[in-house]
């Protein structure tokens, strides 16, 4: 599988780590459970922040807040 929608950088480092496995294949069992701890890891975090994300996006209409000022009969705004 190859991504093209990787930036410049990403792709150098999928590089480097190709050439590191050909110079060392004997590693290739520790970095690929390694990098899969990793990916799970942000997996999950990732999760955690879509649910934040999921309950937080309805916020906004229970933060407005009805204010009356010297100026203008009402305003409407967000505290946050």
């Amino acid at each position: 599988m190859q991504y093209t929608y990787f930036p410049i950088e990403a792709q150098l480092e999928i590089e480097r780590l190709k050439v590191h496995l050909e110079d060392h294949p004997e590693q290739a069992f520790q970095l690929a459970i390694k990098h899969f701890q990793d990916y799970l890891g942000i997996l999950l975090e990732y999760e955690k922040m879509m649910v934040l994300h999921q309950s937080l996006a309805h916020f906004p209409t229970l933060c407005q807040v009805e204010v009356e000022t010297e100026y203008e009969e009402s305003d409407t705004f967000c505290l946050f």
